[in-house]
């Protein structure tokens, strides 16, 4: 599978081509040699032929939705219909990048409620197996009876301890 990058590059590289007025298909057919990625490789092949055989570019390209979104094909049809295919691209890439950046930020935003949920859980965990039994066996030894809250923490670590 293609990555963002791959993507963003290939994006980049086209409008740049259109933009000193290389024609689309030769563009394609040079960017198509440049690239690393078989299936990204694969689907612009399809999309080249289809393209040769009479095809619009957003047509061919909405062909392979694993790599190319609905906003992309979008953005493409208007680049078509507006001449302007070179400025539409250069935007696209722009847009792509900054949503791969928000989308990283999101992603390390959450890695820390994540790891002190973890921690918690191995907390509570080793509270439940190890420092609960010693007082429920303390408690046991006193004959009195327990509060209620007390008494479903002792009976829950039991469970967890046993089951788990």
């Amino acid at each position: 599978m293609p990555t963002t990058k791959d993507v963003i590059v290939f994006t980049k590289q086209l409008a740049t081509m259109l933009s000193s007025g290389v024609e689309l298909i030769k563009s394609i057919e040079i960017l198509l040699r440049q690239q690393k990625s078989k299936e990204m490789r694969k689907s612009l092949y399809q999309c080249l032929k289809k393209i040769e055989s009479g095809s619009k570019l957003a047509e061919a390209f909405a062909e392979h939705p694993h790599i190319f979104d609905d906003l992309y094909i979008a953005m493409l049809e208007a680049g078509e219909k507006s001449g302007k295919l070179d400025h539409i691209l250069s935007r696209l890439v722009v847009y792509i990048e900054k949503s791969e950046k928000i989308k990283g930020q999101v992603k390390s935003a959450m890695a820390y409620p994540l790891g002190v949920l973890v921690l918690s859980f191995i907390v509570v965990s080793g509270l439940m197996v190890y420092v609960v039994p010693t007082f429920a066996e303390q408690y046991s030894d006193s004959g009195r009876a327990l509060p209620f809250l007390t008494q479903v923490v002792m009976d829950f670590s039991t469970y967890f301890s046993t089951y788990w």
